[in-house]
């Protein structure tokens, strides 16, 4: 037993969004699932990657999970969900706002409208503030940032999304993937629903709000949620790759659907996407 709490009290520093009464909560409803963290090295890794994260750094936190891939590892899962059915650590402030409602998508349920490729070009959560608040985490500037949409078996359709760590087009890391399920759960509104293996806090949901598609060209706004964090963003998307070049024909119609809801394509981030290899 002596070992193990030693072990525990030395993952609780490592976690820097725990403080103060979140200590003591986890020492007393959690000790168990840090104790067995302590002799997964793979658990260690991804906490000491949380312990470098300032705690109101929701990115890095993500990043931490997805490359270490801490929805895998069964001792982080139990950790981290005891930690939050016992309310051990605060949610992280919402980043941004959620720009649409589902009655503003598009009257669509028919996936061949949207299956197939699609390469995020402009971006609304580049980690600015503005009249919508704080878009913390920068989750529409993520490098090489490419949705496919297709059907597997049994009829389930889902969204295989490569990007990497990085931001304004330049990558920081390998490649990563996540092919959460995707359903209509309203018109116009593509719903992500990912997997324990790829959220180590579920249930994590993404609404994709498709509002406009004209050819190779559409608008998205989403909004994603998980216990710990909302968090939301919108992009211009292409089934190319792009240079952010829109064409000519098609740019004052975009603008003009930006602003409706409350968006501007001058202060939006840009991914360069044209030297980014096609994704698995």
């Amino acid at each position: 037993m002596g070992r193990g709490y030693i072990a525990a009290a030395i993952l609780l520093a490592c976690l820097s969004q725990v403080r103060g009464q979140g200590i003591l909560c986890i020492m007393t409803h959690c000790l168990t699932e840090f104790t067995q963290c302590s002799f997964d090295s793979e658990c260690m890794s991804i906490l000491n990657c949380l312990g470098d994260c300032e705690p109101t750094d929701a990115e890095c936190s993500f990043t931490c999970g997805m490359g270490g891939e801490a929805g895998k590892n069964p001792h982080f899962v139990n950790l981290l969900k005891c930690m939050v059915a016992n309310d051990c650590m605060d949610k992280y402030a919402e980043s941004g706002e959620c720009l649409a409602t589902d009655a503003q998508a598009l009257d669509i349920t028919d996936y061949d409208q949207v299956a197939g490729d699609w390469w995020t070009v402009w971006g609304q959560s580049c980690g600015q503030e503005d009249e919508h608040g704080v878009w913390a985490g920068a989750y529409d500037w993520y490098p090489c940032s490419h949705a496919r949409f297709f059907q597997v078996e049994e009829g389930e359709w889902i969204n295989n999304t490569t990007y990497c760590a990085g931001s304004d087009s330049v990558c920081a890391g390998d490649p990563l993937v996540t092919a959460p399920q995707v359903y209509w759960s309203s018109p116009g509104v593509l719903r992500h629903d990912y997997p324990q293996s790829e959220a180590p806090v579920i249930p994590q949901i993404e609404d994709w709000k498709w509002l406009w598609i004209s050819g190779d060209w559409s608008i998205v706004a989403w909004c994603g949620s998980n216990p710990m964090l909302e968090y939301n963003g919108a992009f211009v998307l292409s089934r190319n790759r792009s240079d952010g070049t829109i064409p000519a024909e098609l740019e004052p119609e975009i603008r003009e659907q930006l602003e409706l809801y409350g968006m501007s394509l001058d202060t939006m981030c840009l991914t360069d996407s044209t030297n980014c290899v096609v994704s698995p």
